[in-house]
C-alpha cells in the first residue's frame, strides 16, 4: 500500500510539473517548431519564389572568384566584397559583402559574370525567420539561452509525458498503443491524444536533444562525440599547398582551379582570402 501511494503522489507531482511547464514554455516551443519548420525548406521556397538562383549549365568554367568580387566593386563601390560561394553547375554564383555596413548578397551568372541580383541580408525574409528560431529576435546571447531553457523544459515535459502516460501493469501496454475507434468520442479523443502523442513525443524527443547542440556547446560536443562513438575522425578538408610565383594571378583563383582537379564531382565551393605571406 505505501509504495502503491508513493507512486501515486510521485505521478501527481509530475502531472503538476508536466501542466505548469507545458504553460511557461508551450508558446516559446511553438515559435521554435513552426520557424523551424518554414526554414528547414528554405532552399525549395528560394527556388520556387526566387528565379535568379537557377541558371542554364555550361561545359565551360567558372568565372575567377577575384573578377566576381571586382565586379561587385564596379557595380557598387561601396562594396566590400569578401567570400564568394559556387552553388553548383546549375545555379548561380553570389558575392558575399557589406554596402554601407549592411550584409548583402551579389548574384552572378557563373559562366559569364553577368550580374543577376542584389539580395540586402537584413531584409531577407528567411534569415528573419532564422533568427527568430534561434535568438526570438533578442540578442543572440540572451535569447539562445531563452530558447536553450525552453527546450530543456519540453524534453522534461516529454518524459514526464511519458511517465504518466506509461501504464501501472505491463500487460496493460498493448493497449495503450492501440486507439480504440468504436469507443464513445471523450475515449476516442483521449486515445487519439494518448497514443499519437506517445509516437510523436519519441521524435519530439530526438529533435529537442539535437536541437540543443545549437544553445549549449557541451551539447554539441557531446552529440558529436557520440556520433563517432568517442574516436577521432579526419577532417573532411582540403590541404593545398600554393606556391604562387606569378603575381600577376590571384592565390584563391588558383586555389579553387587545383580544387576542382581534384574534385571534379563537387559543385558548391566557399572561396575566400586568407593569404599568409611568409618571408
Amino acid at each position: 500500500m505505501k509504495n502503491k501511494k508513493k507512486n501515486s503522489s510521485f505521478k501527481k507531482f509530475i502531472a503538476k510539473l508536466h501542466l505548469w511547464l507545458g504553460l511557461g514554455s508551450g508558446l516559446i516551443v511553438f515559435i521554435v517548431a513552426v520557424t523551424g519548420c518554414i526554414f528547414v525548406f528554405h532552399d525549395e521556397i528560394k527556388d520556387i519564389t526566387r528565379d535568379y538562383r537557377k541558371v542554364t549549365p555550361e561545359a565551360s568554367a567558372y568565372v575567377a572568384p577575384s573578377n566576381l568580387q571586382n565586379k561587385t566593386k564596379s557595380l557598387f563601390p561601396a562594396a566590400q566584397p569578401g567570400m564568394v560561394v559556387y552553388q553548383g553547375r546549375d545555379r548561380s554564383a553570389f558575392v558575399y559583402t557589406l554596402i554601407n555596413e549592411v550584409p548583402h548578397h551579389i548574384y552572378f551568372n557563373p559562366y559569364s559574370a553577368e550580374f543577376l541580383q542584389k539580395e540586402n541580408l537584413e531584409n531577407d525574409f528567411f534569415l528573419i525567420i532564422e533568427d527568430l528560431h534561434m535568438h526570438l529576435w533578442l540578442l543572440p546571447e540572451i535569447g539562445k539561452q531563452v530558447v536553450g531553457i525552453s527546450t530543456l523544459i519540453f524534453i522534461f515535459m516529454l518524459v514526464s509525458g511519458i511517465i504518466l502516460w506509461w501504464p501501472k501493469k505491463r500487460k496493460n501496454l498493448k493497449k495503450r498503443l492501440k486507439i480504440k475507434l468504436n469507443a464513445k468520442w471523450r475515449r476516442l479523443n483521449y486515445d487519439w491524444h494518448s497514443v499519437t502523442g506517445f509516437y510523436i513525443s519519441l521524435i519530439a524527443l530526438f529533435v529537442a536533444i539535437t536541437g540543443l547542440s545549437f544553445s549549449y556547446e557541451w551539447m554539441n560536443h557531446g552529440l558529436y562525440d557520440l556520433a563517432n562513438f568517442w574516436q577521432e575522425k579526419p577532417g573532411d578538408q582540403l590541404n593545398i599547398q600554393i606556391e604562387n610565383t606569378n603575381y600577376s594571378e590571384v592565390a584563391m583563383d588558383i586555389a579553387l582551379a587545383e580544387t576542382l582537379k581534384l574534385k571534379p564531382g563537387d559543385e558548391m565551393f566557399f572561396v575566400w582570402d586568407q593569404v599568409e605571406v611568409h618571408p
